[in-house]
């Protein structure tokens, strides 16, 4: 059984991948990520704004949230829709996505995390070439 503080990350992450999956329907990208308070792919902002620091604790009960919350809806599951949900989740943080390809044999592999405070939402042995607007 769920602690409470678990579960109500949960529901947030299950609300918060709803309305991804919408936004993703309805708007473009820079669109959706203003909506839900990510910043979107590109340069940072100058100056970058303060922000309390992410702990790790913080940091691995919102990814579990995302994970449960996309294992069990009925919803596509992507790393574009965990990041900007994630990010969603963290958007105090202000949180980046980061878009970026790699090349597969003869086909180009795309792969989507959030940065937040300087730190890769992604695993490290994934080398993608970022892409910037």
């Amino acid at each position: 059984m769920p602690s409470l503080p678990e579960l109500a990350w949960f529901l947030r992450a299950v609300a918060t991948a709803i309305r991804v999956e919408a936004l993703l329907r309805m708007r473009d990208l820079p669109r959706v990520c203003r909506a839900l308070g990510v910043a979107p792919p590109g340069p940072s902002p100058n100056p970058l704004p303060t922000v309390p620091t992410l702990t790790p604790q913080l940091r691995a009960r919102a990814e579990q949230a995302v994970g449960r919350a996309y294992r069990k809806l009925p919803l596509p599951d992507s790393c574009l829709r965990r990041a900007l949900t994630l990010g969603s989740l963290l958007r105090e943080y202000h949180p980046t996505l980061c878009v970026g390809v790699r090349r597969r044999a003869e086909d180009l592999d795309a792969h989507a995390w959030l940065v937040v405070g300087g730190q890769e939402f992604k695993p490290q042995d994934l080398n993608y070439a970022v892409l910037r607007s």
